[in-house]
């Protein structure tokens, strides 16, 4: 009869827990609000608490940006929040049920909300951007959302106690049994006694370390993915007589200028050169146009570059024109110099530059950006969106120095690319350096404090010794060779850039494995430059 009840028993138990179980996943999520939140593994403790409505998970998208995605932004001229990633770029307007995704408009279940001035999303939309995982636990109206990339454990007790806390003292949140699956929190396993853990039913707390098994994780074997160094010449203008008839050995890409912004709703003035292009190629050569912000036109305002930053419409339509030029020019990347932009347009011109990279390496092209250390870029931030930085390591001096002195002296290109590692985190193979093949001329005249100059290319510097018959000396203060002369009341001084200066800047690429080097410009140099260059290089 006992054995009947124990039969009876069981499988009103199982109808139960499946009937229980159906439920919990056909049901449709009620509106509420939700009690609890873990993102990650921590509890999430915010004034801007997640709901549920019409089937949707809520969260706001100051949760998202302080846990999930520091670079989630919200254009709230455009009633737009933007999401960029490695690949691809996702704006949603507030209100509508639809997303741009990498320019392309698709309809979604549940739109982005505007609550008492807050942004909330639907969660649930950003799982395959964030590649991320998202549950929700009925019993205790708790979000969970993890990685998708996690380590897996076994419990090998029975009644392993589930804490809230790291002390047994704190409350038990649920309890499990040998070999129940657990979610463990990589970071939690440094603890020499306890591991962070999420249960098959979403609960996460602490248990004792040796309660469980940590199963293996598969080490995928990553392929090699070591860059070529870039070297890189720019080339002033589009004609073909810059290329000469055979390839410089040491080159792999030409960066002519043939591109400019053209007004603040994103056109672009364009010099493109098809057989210039071709020519390039023809020799072995990828070609990375630089397009600038017109700064080299006589007209040009800070004022035209804000008032594209400022528009979500107007940073779209450049990055249009720019995807088209790509196309149609048949080009292998875009080199980005914009410069002279107003200090409160910083972050906007990190955005455009985060809008933009996703979708030029869609396309399969290669995204370089300018940078010198000005306080309107962020450069830990174009840094990271971009596939190259270029620090244009020149202009430590020019026509404004109050004192005569070198325009880029070794020491200080390298405290600048040590900052760059540092102090912006960008990885060194992200890095070129921008080289200069100029220099400049001072002229002091007794009873003025301040000097005139003039900018010298490596040829005529050269020249200007022969005819004014000067020798060099080495200045060990800049890492350059050295000429100075008086004459009346004028003194002439010039820090050299030659083969010995060239030679201590490729150092500086090799020592700190940076990317490549970037040339200033094409033309200004002698025939050693080059071979300095290829001779030294590690390749």
């Amino acid at each position: 009869m006992k054995e009947i009840f124990r039969l009876k028993y069981s499988i009103v138990l199982i109808i139960t827990l499946v009937f229980t179980v159906v439920t919990f996943q056909i049901s449709p999520l009620k509106s509420r609000d939700v009690t609890s939140l873990v993102i990650f593994g921590d509890n999430i403790q915010t004034d801007f608490k997640p709901f549920i409505e019409n089937g949707g998970i809520y969260i706001s998208s100051d949760t998202v940006g302080k846990t999930i995605d520091e670079n989630i932004f919200y254009d709230s001229l455009a009633s737009k929040i933007i999401v960029t990633t490695e690949n691809d770029v996702a704006k949603f307007k507030i209100g509508e049920k639809k997303v741009n995704l990498n320019l392309e408009d698709k309809d979604i279940e549940n739109e982005i909300k505007l609550v008492d001035g807050k942004v909330y999303l639907p969660i649930n939309i950003l799982k395959e951007l964030y590649n991320i995982d998202v549950q929700y636990n009925e019993r205790l109206n708790s979000i969970v959302i993890d990685k998708k990339v996690t380590t897996k454990g076994n419990i090998i007790y029975n009644k392993v106690n589930v804490y809230s806390d790291i002390m047994t003292n704190s409350d038990v949140i649920s309890n499990l049994n040998n070999n129940d699956e657990i979610t463990v929190y990589a970071d939690s396993l440094v603890h020499n006694r306890w591991v962070k853990i999420k249960t098959s039913e979403n609960v996460v707390g602490y248990i004792f370390k040796n309660s469980s098994v940590i199963k293996e994780t598969e080490v995928q074997n990553i392929p090699n993915n070591k860059k070529d160094k870039v070297v890189m010449s720019w080339q002033y203008g589009n004609s073909v007589s810059t290329l000469d008839n055979s390839k410089i050995d040491v080159v792999n890409v030409v960066s002519p200028t043939l591109y400019e912004l053209e007004n603040s709703k994103g056109d672009i003035t364009s010099k493109p050169s098809a057989e210039f292009v071709n020519k390039a190629k023809s020799l072995g050569y990828k070609v990375w146009p630089i397009i600038t912000n017109g700064i080299d036109s006589a007209g040009y305002s800070t004022t035209d570059t804000s008032l594209l930053m400022n528009s979500e419409n107007s940073r779209e339509n450049l990055i249009k024109n720019i995807l088209n030029i790509l196309k149609n020019d048949n080009l292998d990347g875009i080199n980005i110099d914009f410069e002279n932009m107003k200090i409160e347009d910083r972050d906007l011109y990190t955005q455009f530059i985060r809008e933009l990279a996703p979708l030029v390496r869609k396309e399969g092209k290669i995204l370089s950006v300018d940078m010198y250390f000005v306080a309107y870029i962020d450069r830990k931030g174009v840094g990271d969106a971009a596939d190259y930085t270029v620090l244009m390591g020149y202009d430590q001096r020019g026509g404004w120095s109050n004192e005569s002195g070198s325009i880029s002296e070794i020491s200080w290109v390298e405290g600048n690319i040590k900052s760059l590692l540092t102090d912006s985190q960008i990885p060194a193979d992200k890095i070129i350096l921008g080289v200069p093949f100029y220099t400049r001329l001072w002229t002091e005249k007794v009873g003025t404090s301040k000097p005139t100059t003039s900018v010298y290319t490596i040829k005529e510097a050269a020249n200007y010794i022969t005819t004014n018959k000067l020798k060099s000396t080495f200045d060990g203060k800049s890492g350059q060779n050295y000429v100075e002369y008086t004459k009346g009341d004028m003194t002439y001084k010039m820090w050299l850039e030659d083969s010995t200066s060239m030679k201590n800047r490729v150092n500086i690429i090799n020592t700190y494995e940076l990317g490549g080097l970037a040339a200033w410009r094409k033309g200004f140099e002698t025939p050693d430059i080059w071979k300095t260059i290829n001779d030294n290089i590690i390749k």
